[in-house]
């Protein structure tokens, strides 16, 4: 194996998923290139983890940071880790706890990175192998402009963001998912991760960076996104509901076509989990239903996204 030369630091920021932040490590532990450092930003109310993982990562020469933060917002945590990189780091891969790589995966996004030789690419994400997808909704999502499976990930003019799937070479995307994303250390001189919410900072990020940078998804860079049960479906729908309007009214052309396709999808959002509900009126449903309607509600009170409330 040819040892790439760019030193690369791995981010996985967790709360309370002990088990899914084993598995997570242990995929970085077995990879066929091992990362220089791994950084922990935990948000738990202990530090079990932290003796659990230290003397793993210890056995593989690997540096090992733990970071405990209290404010509990991804967003924050991802900008704590990227304050604590070492110095010499080239390349910050962020992860979720409840990820699993491809043992091949760090040294392909390595050897797209050192490919790039006038380092034009500034960020490269992988794709999900378990995502499962229902063509029917698929199609509802589409004609709504809402969020669907394709072979690219665009901004659509709703707002909203087209998920990868099939791709067979390296694409470039409009946005990186935080799951698994990875970006040149000298962008984070630029740009920070966006503290004011938690489900849409990565699709911020990213998209405020592609404007001017590129960003790939390589198709040979594989994961498994272990989804966990939402903690709080309703918070989390009603969130990512007004998270899009903040990224739609932030970082979309101010037209009135525009401005009709996020009408649109926001109908259609709310149409989708009603019908839902109807036809299976179980508590993950209705709570959907209730965020969805909760989150158009804030859009109201917060329409020029001058004076936010996350509440």
């Amino acid at each position: 194996m040819k040892i790439n030369p760019l030193k690369i630091s791995v981010s996985i920021c967790t709360k309370n998923r002990e088990n899914d932040l084993m598995k997570c490590i242990d995929s970085v532990l077995q990879q066929t290139h091992i990362p220089n450092e791994i950084i922990i930003v935990d948000a738990d109310s202990n530090e079990k983890m932290k003796l659990i993982i230290k003397p793993l990562c210890e056995n593989k020469s690997i540096v090992f940071k733990y970071i405990k933060q209290t404010q509990g917002r991804l967003s924050v945590a991802r900008n704590i880790s990227v304050n604590n990189v070492a110095n010499d780091t080239d390349i910050i891969l962020f992860l979720d706890d409840d990820v699993i790589l491809d043992k091949g995966y760090i040294e392909e996004i390595l050897t797209l990175y050192t490919s790039d030789t006038a380092k034009r690419t500034k960020g490269v994400g992988g794709v999900n192998l378990n995502l499962t997808i229902n063509r029917i909704q698929n199609i509802v999502c589409k004609f709504f402009m809402l969020t669907y499976h394709t072979n690219k990930i665009k901004v659509l003019l709703s707002g909203s963001v087209t998920f990868p799937t099939k791709i067979k070479k390296v694409e470039s995307a409009d946005v990186l998912f935080g799951y698994n994303m990875s970006y040149r250390k000298e962008i984070f001189n630029e740009f920070n991760f966006n503290e004011v919410f938690d489900y849409v900072d990565d699709i911020d990020f990213s998209y405020r960076v592609s404007r001017k940078y590129i960003l790939n998804t390589d198709p040979n860079a594989k994961v498994y996104h272990n989804h966990n049960p939402i903690r709080n479906y309703e918070k989390q729908i009603k969130m990512y509901t007004y998270g899009r309007y903040y990224l739609f009214h932030k970082l979309m052309p101010k037209t009135s076509k525009n401005e009709l396709c996020f009408i649109w999808s926001l109908f259609g959002q709310f149409i989708g989990y009603f019908l839902m509900f109807l036809i299976k009126p179980s508590k993950i449903n209705l709570f959907s239903m209730n965020g969805s309607l909760k989150g158009c509600i804030m859009i109201l009170k917060n329409r020029s996204c001058n004076n936010i409330d996350v509440s």
